[in-house]
């Protein structure tokens, strides 16, 4: 899934830098995941921070989203999809990796690559 689709996904509106960020993290995960060998079910994530909110999108997947005070993008890839996601989670973000959880639960976990992202956010699904 390319960043212009995912931004039509979502449904929203962002700047151009955005989407070319969201572009070359998207291939940077899909290199992350040729080198692990992550298997082909498995699932990217992709991540956008503007207007106040973070957006996430499974593709696989369900989209959710949340407050957030940051702006950028993010990719990342995980070796299984998450499947019926419903409900308030906790989304992690460091440089390399993510991590969703559910309380104390990790639902989610993925390697890749965001700028301006780090942090943790609340996220409904």
């Amino acid at each position: 899934m390319s960043a212009v689709e995912i931004i039509d996904s979502l449904s929203i509106e962002v700047d151009a830098d955005l989407v070319v960020e969201l572009d070359d993290q998207i291939a940077a995960a899909d290199e992350i995941q040729a080198l692990e060998d992550a298997p082909a079910s498995g699932s990217k994530l992709a991540l956008v921070g503007a207007g106040g909110t973070i957006y996430a999108k499974f593709s696989p997947g369900p989209s959710g989203s949340g407050p957030c005070n940051k702006k950028g993008t993010g990719a990342f890839v995980g070796s299984k999809s998450p499947s019926g996601l419903t409900g308030n989670y906790k989304l992690v973000v460091a440089r390399l990796t993510v991590k969703l959880y559910q309380g104390s639960n990790l639902t989610w976990s993925g390697t890749g690559l965001q700028k301006g992202l780090s942090g943790s956010w609340d996220v409904k699904f």
